[in-house]
């Protein structure tokens, strides 16, 4: 899972990531001699930074200073950069929290190993700076100044492994000058860095600890088999309190989530040693009668998707696609996980092959798709013809509706005067569809005609049915869907 967060460009950030982030205040333990953080990125070898992050230096950064010389390297930005943070599923976090010193230091070393995979994809495709008037050329910049830290527990202390990725909003353009990322790009392609994250993840910890994954119903996350979800609930006290208060509220949307999770914020307890930290959780585990030792073992080779495979779950959603939806279905569809370098030759092969038609210069659908298409065109066309409803019933339909705009009424009587089997209304969101279909249905149900509602949301299909007051029994003549 990745989330993304803008960091103001002011002093309070700066000492929010030097007090609570790199000093490990979010962490509930002692750090054991683990660095602070350390810098990751190609911006970062630029700017001559590396290995363990300095509290100067990174003070130097997100105000947009030259790490050495203090000098600026940027001018005004709104945001001082952003906080990119990559979490491992629960179960993984077990893995660590849960099992002896070895099986912690593999799956530590495999969520590094992901978290670079992470980085390197959005540098390859979201370092970018705009050029020229009005920012309009975008040009590919020398890559992320980034401060990583990486932090072993969540909020209530339980086992939770996760990388803050503070990358900085400036970069090096192909002219010579620092100046800010092109921020939307970084927005863009984040959904498909977690994709790959997690990928990279499921391939390291599989081949390190001999683990196989199962897919949850959360997009492009696995879990360890054998770790249920019971189990991993039981781990997971903050996400409990969350979802409590969003439920005693009746709040469902990503932003009450987001209220839930300040509003139900606990304050900070005193730090304990990581050795205290494990032996509550292995007694919390034996409480619950989960022993780490339930967890199968055996040494998998697991074969990429193929081609099939990847076009039937790109499309599952919609009928065209975009290279980054299909990064996003060949990491979600290599259950075990593939390696980073793979994720990307996969999807090119992909391309190249007989499964992708290319749709425009940047969309792809596949054979099975243009086929169902096809048979929808040829069923519509040689269909039975409708029923061509009478001039006086639809402009009576439409004198009802004082507000119709004449674009909205000229579409009405398109679809409801032809005896065509098929008619098509086209229309940019907002532009009152629904409201011209109501219409149209009206003049359908006046002339005893019974109109169907037909839509992917239950909601769409919904809004053309009539009051009960203007309900008409239905003839059973003509159907209009």
């Amino acid at each position: 899972m990745i989330s993304i967060a803008r960091l103001a460009a002011n002093a309070d950030t700066a000492i929010y990531y030097l007090e609570a982030i790199a000093n490990d205040r979010d962490d509930y333990y002692v750090a054991s001699g683990e660095v602070p953080g350390r810098w990751l990125g190609s911006g970062s070898v630029l700017l001559g930074l590396d290995g363990e992050v300095a509290p100067e230096a990174l003070r130097a950064i997100l105000a947009g200073l030259d790490p050495h010389t203090g000098e600026a390297l940027v001018g005004y930005r709104k945001n001082a950069g952003f906080d990119l943070t990559l979490s491992a599923p629960k179960s993984v976090s077990l893995l660590w929290g849960l099992g002896d010193r070895a099986t912690a230091e593999q799956v530590v070393a495999a969520h590094d190993r992901a978290v670079l995979a992470a980085l390197a994809y959005l540098e390859d495709a979201a370092c970018t700076v705009r050029r020229g008037k009005g920012g309009s050329t975008h040009h590919r910049a020398g890559g992320l100044v980034v401060a990583a830290f990486r932090h072993r527990t969540s909020r209530e202390a339980d086992p939770q492994l996760h990388t803050h990725l503070a990358t900085a909003n400036m970069a090096l353009g192909p002219d010579g000058r620092w100046t800010a990322l092109h921020s939307a790009d970084i927005f863009h392609h984040a959904r498909t860095a977690g994709f790959i994250y997690q990928a990279v993840l499921r391939h390291e910890i599989s081949e390190r600890l001999s683990v196989a994954f199962e897919p949850t119903d959360k997009p492009g996350i696995g879990e360890v088999v054998g770790i249920s979800k019971s189990v991993r609930r039981k781990f997971s006290r903050r996400r409990v309190e969350i979802e409590a208060a969003m439920a005693k509220h009746g709040v469902r949307t990503s932003h009450g989530a987001q209220i839930a999770t300040l509003d139900t914020r606990p304050a900070k307890p005193a730090p304990v040693s990581e050795d205290e930290l494990r032996k509550a959780w292995r007694d919390h585990a034996a409480a619950i009668e989960f022993d780490l030792n339930q967890v199968p073992r055996q040494r998998r080779h697991p074969l990429p998707p193929h081609d099939q495979a990847i076009g039937r779950h790109v499309t599952k959603r919609d009928a065209t696609f975009d290279r980054l939806r299909l990064l996003q279905a060949v990491a979600e569809t290599a259950t075990q996980g593939l390696p980073y370098e793979q994720i990307m030759a996969r999807a090119d092969a992909f391309l190249d092959g007989h499964e992708a038609v290319k749709v425009t210069a940047t969309r792809w659908t596949t054979p099975e798709m243009l086929a169902i298409e096809a048979d929808a065109v040829d069923r519509a066309v040689g269909g039975p013809r409708t029923v061509a409803v009478h001039a006086q019933v639809v402009d009576a339909a439409i004198a009802a509706r004082p507000s119709i705009s004449s674009e909205q009424a000229d579409a009405v009587r398109s679809i409801t005067t032809t005896s065509e089997p098929v008619a098509v209304v086209v229309g940019h969101a907002g532009a009152g569809k629904t409201f011209s279909l109501n219409a149209a249905a009206e003049a359908w149900r006046s002339a005893e005609l019974r109109p169907i509602g037909l839509a992917l949301a239950g909601r769409a299909a919904a809004g053309c049915k009539p009051d009960r007051a203007s309900r008409r029994r239905p003839s059973p003549r003509s159907s209009r869907t």
